[in-house]
């Protein structure tokens, strides 16, 4: 773990749901068609939040309930995984999605999936690429 990982603090609470507003208008800055993040559903995992230690936002992770790779079957997926600027290449982006993997474990979720460029930030976290098309890579991580 990086050593100035223990800065930030994780959330998924009520303290987090404070800041679910300023995270869902970075997430749709850094990736403009970034759908609306669902509250409404008991089975998706609350988005996690991560503040620093003057509770700034510093990032956040976000799922959605979409299919299964090749199947209707639907799975929960990390959406995205935000680093702000400033806080970036401090080990934050892998500690939210540890959190997330946790917070899965908890919920009785055995398998999570991710679309992303960046596999290696996954595969140091027992993720598998369960397939990629040019610099898209599906991974999969399982409890």
């Amino acid at each position: 773990m990086h050593p100035s990982v223990d800065r930030f603090n994780i959330v998924d609470s009520t303290v987090a749901m404070r800041y679910y507003d300023d995270l869902q208008r970075r997430l749709q800055n850094e990736w403009p068609k970034y759908p609306p993040m669902n509250f409404a559903d008991a089975a998706i995992p609350k988005p996690l939040v991560a503040l620093t230690s003057s509770n700034l936002l510093a990032g956040g992770l976000a799922f959605i309930a979409a299919n299964r790779p090749q199947s209707d079957e639907l799975a929960i997926w990390i959406n995205a995984v935000f680093v702000a600027p400033e806080y970036r290449r401090q080990g934050l982006g892998s500690r939210l999605i540890e959190v997330a993997q946790r917070c899965a474990r908890q919920a009785g979720l055995l398998r999570l999936y991710a679309l992303t460029e960046i596999p290696e930030l996954y595969s140091k976290l027992n993720w598998s690429i369960f397939s990629n098309e040019g610099a898209d890579f599906v991974m999969t991580w399982e409890a």
